[in-house]
């Protein structure tokens, strides 16, 4: 059963497994994360019909916390394997599949979209000897361009009491590993639920001998160092001191995308993403507050646009497609300022009409039209594109615009 809890403890049930059991057999729910969907808050749920193979198979579900409205956007057709985990952020989901053997991760739109993310041991082998033995589930960052899991390369000296394992810190944009963390396990601790936001994490730990919930550890990214949390009644099992054995990432920072701000997405909600930006290049230095989209090109009823300098925010109430149901919204960006950001492949102001196309290959285009002048974009489903000084090779980028475009 799914419920939904109110800040004042009433409770509400969303969906019961029971009601699907009468028409599907037996069925159980497991409750994944919650993200924002177009602009509406969902829950993602883990869906399992049957109870022995090959009679089982399992869904991901999209379950809508305002109007209760359930998607089915994923079906695992692997037999023998279950979903362990999926973590969802700005825009795209991580399904852990665990199967005999071990652990694979399915990158996703939210909306079910399979993405092409150059993941851990994508080139090698299950079984193979460089594969590790257990790899844990996979948990987004608040901004989906990094993730983190955890691994253990051998699992036999659990018989002896103890653990290797490491927590590797992944590089969603460019399919590279950033940092690995030493993880000592003692006294039969055994990785459980992983928890992260970019910046640390927390690892928690049960004894697989006694099943005893233990104190969970707390791993700061920045540092490598790794604290027991306080839970009265359990011994530490771990040994302190590890180490990070690469240069700790880099902080979650603001970039020019194709689907928003790298922290934020399109489709989100106003506040947030004005806080969210506000965190990284300080108090805006123009607010135009709500006003009547009549007096402007945009669509709408209401408009708002909030700048930092070079970098201009915009936000309506229109449905579109960064917002299909409507209500107030961030729906597009432009950066013609020196601000300081580039988008995910790089590319910042001042940038070659050459470096654009080895950034974009052919999905990028330029055009020099007599109404606007040269510009360039990047097919999608949303325009993400800019101004130009020219359209030859050597030409430079002046702007940097994503989302949905207001009429000239």
């Amino acid at each position: 059963m799914i419920l939904q809890v109110a800040p004042d403890g009433t409770e509400a049930t969303l969906l019961d497994a029971s009601d699907l059991t009468a028409e599907y057999g037996p069925v159980t729910l497991r409750l994944q994360d919650v993200t924002t969907y177009f602009s509406v808050p969902n829950a993602v749920i883990v869906v399992r019909y049957g109870q022995e193979y090959p009679d089982v198979f399992e869904e991901i579900w999209l379950l809508d916390l305002n109007s209760g409205a359930i998607e089915s956007v994923y079906q695992l057709v692997a037999v023998e394997s279950t979903i362990t985990r999926v973590s969802a952020a700005a825009g795209t989901m991580i399904a852990s599949v665990s199967f005999e053997g071990g652990t694979e991760f399915v990158y996703l739109t939210t909306a079910g979209q399979p993405i092409n993310i150059p993941g851990p041991y994508s080139d090698i082998t299950v079984g193979s000897p460089e594969f590790p033995e257990l790899i844990t589930e996979a948990v987004l960052s608040p901004s989906a361009r990094n993730f983190a899991y955890v691994e253990v390369a051998d699992i036999q000296t659990y018989q002896d009491g103890f653990l290797m394992a490491n927590l590797v810190h992944w590089d969603a944009d460019t399919g590279n590993e950033v940092q690995r963390i030493e993880i000592e396990l003692t006294d039969g601790a055994w990785p459980g639920r992983l928890d992260y936001n970019g910046t640390s994490a927390v690892l928690g730990r049960r004894n697989l001998n006694t099943d005893q919930v233990l104190a969970p550890l707390h791993i700061d990214l920045a540092t490598g160092t790794i604290t027991e949390l306080g839970t009265p009644g359990t011994p530490s099992m771990v040994k302190t001191g590890a180490s990070a054995t690469a240069a700790a990432p880099a902080q979650e920072a603001l970039v020019l995308g194709s689907n928003g701000l790298g922290l934020v997405a399109l489709g989100e909600e106003p506040e947030a993403t004005i806080a969210a930006v506000s965190g990284q290049l300080g108090a805006p230095t123009n607010d135009t507050g709500w006003i009547d989209a009549a007096a402007t090109t945009c669509a709408g009823n209401e408009f708002r646009e909030v700048s930092w300098d070079g970098l201009v925010l915009r936000f309506n109430d229109a449905a579109d497609a960064t917002a299909p149901d409507g209500g107030r919204h961030f729906f597009g960006y432009s950066g013609f300022g020196d601000v300081g950001l580039t988008t995910p492949e790089a590319i910042g102001l001042g940038a070659t009409v050459a470096e654009l196309e080895t950034a974009y290959g052919k999905a990028f285009s330029t055009e020099n039209s007599p109404a606007v002048g040269p510009t360039w974009r990047v097919e999608g489903d949303l325009f993400f594109g800019g101004g130009l000084s020219g359209v030859g090779a050597d030409d430079v980028v002046t702007s940097i615009e994503g989302g949905i475009l207001c009429a000239e």
